[in-house]
């Protein structure tokens, strides 16, 4: 970690899968902490100290004691008040919902997937993956259940996402932080879009067919619709935005 890092997010792990989490901060003259299962909020805890040189060694003591607890430091930054750092961000999303997406993969070895995506809610604060397969797909009763997917079949591994998740989360907590909620909520938007757009690009989810769908909602929203159409073939996208009355 850097020396002018002053966010620091750590982890307990069964295999590659997170099970518990420690995130800690400075700002001003406090250290601020969570700490919990992935998917929650946690508990909190906030010291205040006298001096900025207390403080930077009371962060440093702290990140410390998370490692000799037996926790991994997977992320680490500069704290920024617009409480995004968009391409660790985007880093994060990729590398959560990939990981999320084999796992469903290996889960389910008699089911081909052709569908993925991400759902967030219109003010950015949750991140779920989701999948469905062929087979789920022509079994599907009408485009509800083909383009809403809150009706695929496989919404599990979300723990796979819990980093870009504290990311998301400042706003939302005892944080300092400058920002505009729509503004925020864009950039999430976007960079969950640019990370399953790598992960197309890398041919993660196959050749790009007309049967492949990859998307990214906001739940009960229309936010993001437009999005989508990097994501999918012409003939893909053009089905959707029509569901979705575009």
């Amino acid at each position: 970690m850097n020396a002018d890092h002053d966010w620091a997010l750590y982890y307990k792990f069964d295999g590659d899968r997170p099970t518990e989490f420690r995130e800690i901060r400075w700002f001003g003259n406090s250290v601020w902490q969570a700490f919990g299962l992935p998917k929650t909020f946690g508990e909190t805890k906030t010291t205040e100290f006298d001096s900025n040189e207390a403080v930077r060694s009371a962060f440093r003591a702290e990140c410390d004691n998370a490692v000799s607890n037996g926790f991994t430091l997977t992320h680490s930054g500069a704290y920024c008040k617009n409480g995004l750092d968009a391409p660790q961000l985007i880093d994060a999303i990729y590398d959560g919902a990939k990981r999320a997406f084999m796992t469903m993969r290996r889960s389910h070895p008699d089911q081909t997937l052709t569908s993925f995506g991400l759902c967030s809610d219109d003010s950015a604060m949750t991140l779920v993956p989701a999948a469905s397969s062929k087979k789920g797909m022509k079994k599907a009763r009408n485009e509800e259940s083909i383009w809403n997917m809150s009706e695929w079949q496989f919404s599990e591994e979300s723990e796979y996402l819990d980093p870009p998740y504290r990311m998301m989360l400042p706003p939302f907590r005892d944080i300092p932080c400058d920002v505009d909620d729509e503004d925020f909520a864009g950039v999430v938007f976007e960079s969950c879009v640019k990370a399953l757009s790598r992960l197309r690009d890398e041919r993660f989810f196959g050749e790009p067919n007309d049967d492949l769908v990859v998307l990214f909602q906001v739940s009960d929203s229309e936010a993001a619709i437009e999005l989508n159409e990097q994501l999918n073939t012409k003939a893909t996208y053009q089905r959707y935005a029509k569901w979705m009355g575009v």
